[in-house]
C-alpha cells in the first residue's frame, strides 16, 4: 500500500527531517506535529506543520483547533517524540527524558483510540531504542529479550512502549509497530553529530575503551523501515532498528577514519565524558549487540548492511 497522508510527531528532528524529505519525495503529503513552528523552518515548503503540545489545542496558520483532527484518516503516524537522551541525567534531566516520551506517546495512542474506527490512522508506528536491552559485552540480544532491570535507559522504554501498547494493542482498525532503534548514523544529527566534525579535522579517535558494542543503523535505513512498517499491513509489535553487524566503537572509529581519510589517533578517555556527562555518558561508553531478528525473518533488505558502507555514505555527504 503505498503511503498518502503521514503524520510525523517530532519532525524536526535528525531522523523526523529524513523521514519528512523522503516521504515528499514520494509524493505523500506531509504533516508534522511540532512544539516550535520555528524548528520547522528548515522543513520542505509543502510540509503541512501543526504546533501542538499534549495536553493543548493546536495552532494551524491563526486557527486553533485540536490537533488530534490532523491524525484522522492518516494512513500511518510516526511517533518520534523525545527529548535527547545524551545530556545530563539530574533530577530534572531524567524527568524531560521520560515525560517527553511518555506524555507525547500517551496523548497520540488516546487520541487515535478515541477516534471512530474509519477515521483511525491505519497504522501507528512508535519509536522506542535498544537501550531496553540494557547494557552487556557479552550477550547477543534479538526482539525476544527480557529489558533489563534497574537501568535508567531500560525503564525509559519500557513506559515509552507501555504508553502504546497499553492503550493501542487490539484497538480495531489500527496496528501498532514499536521500533527500538539503534544508534543512528548519518549527516546532521546522531551519533555522528560531535565525532564526524572532529574527525574531519584531523582530530577524531575512538570514544571509550573502544570494545563496547555499537548496534548501528544508517538513518536512511531507519526511514525505510518506518515506510516498510506503514506499506505491509502484516506488519505489527515490536521490530529492532539495527544493522545485521554490529561493530565494536574501535570498529566504527576506525571505518568513519577510513571513509574520510583521516587519522584515527585522538581517543577521548571514557573519565573525560562522565565529567561532562554524569551519568548519561553510558550511552556512549556502554554498549549491546543487538540484532534485527525480525526484519531479518521478513526479508527486509538494508542498503548499508556494514559499518563501511554506512561511512562511505556518509563521507560522500559530508
Amino acid at each position: 500500500m503505498a503511503l498518502q497522508h503521514v503524520v510525523v510527531a517530532g519532525g524536526t528532528g535528525f531522523v523526523g527531517s529524513r523521514l519528512v524529505r523522503h516521504l515528499q519525495g514520494t509524493g505523500a503529503q506531509v504533516t508534522v506535529l511540532t512544539r516550535s513552528r520555528g524548528s520547522a523552518s528548515a522543513l520542505p515548503a509543502a510540509t503541512r506543520v501543526v504546533v501542538w503540545a499534549p495536553d493543548k489545542l493546536a495552532a494551524v496558520g491563526d486557527d486553533w483547533v485540536g490537533w488530534q483532527d490532523s491524525l484522522r484518516g492518516a494512513d500511518l503516524v510516526v511517533n518520534l517524540c523525545g527529548e535527547p537522551v545524551v545530556s545530563r541525567w539530574d533530577a530534572r534531566g531524567r524527568q524531560a527524558i521520560v515525560e517527553s516520551r511518555v506524555k507525547a506517546t500517551t496523548a497520540l495512542a488516546e487520541a487515535v483510540r478515541d477516534m471512530p474506527t474509519e477515521s483511525r490512522p491505519k497504522c501507528v508506528v512508535s519509536a522506542s531504542a535498544v537501550g531496553y536491552y540494557g547494557t552487556s559485552a557479552a550477550t547477543v540480544f534479538d526482539e525476544g529479550a527480557a529489558p533489563a532491570r534497574d537501568d535508567f535507559l531500560a525503564d525509559v522504554c519500557v513506559r515509552w512502549e507501555e504508553a502504546a501498547k497499553g492503550v493501542l494493542e487490539g484497538v480495531e482498525g489500527t496496528r501498532l509497530v514499536v521500533v527500538r532503534i539503534g544508534v543512528v548514523l548519518g549527516v546532521g544529527g546522531g551519533a555522528l553529530a560531535r565525532m564526524l566534525p572532529a574527525f574531519k579535522m584531523f582530530v577524531g579517535g575512538k570514544v571509550g575503551s573502544g570494545e563496547q558494542w555499537v548496534s548501528w543503523v544508517h538513518v536512511d535505513d531507519l526511514v525505510r523501515i518506518f515506510v516498510e512498517a506503514g506499506e505491509n499491513e502484516d506488519m505489527r509489535g515490536v521490530y529492532n532498528a539495527t544493522a545485521p553487524r554490529p561493530v565494536t566503537m574501535g570498529e566504527l572509529a576506525q571505518a568513519l577514519a577510513d571513509a574520510l581519510k583521516r587519522p584515527n589517533l585522538f581517543p577521548v578517555p571514557g573519565v573525560v565524558l562522565k565529567l561532562a556527562l554524569g551519568g548519561a555518558a553510558q550511552v556512549v561508553l556502554e554498549g549491546q549487540k543487538v540484532l534485527p531478528k525480525r526484519l531479518l525473518e521478513r526479508g527486509f533488505k538494508f542498503q548499508h548492511e556494514t559499518v563501511e558502507s554506512a561511512m562511505k555514505a556518509v563521507a560522500e555527504e559530508a
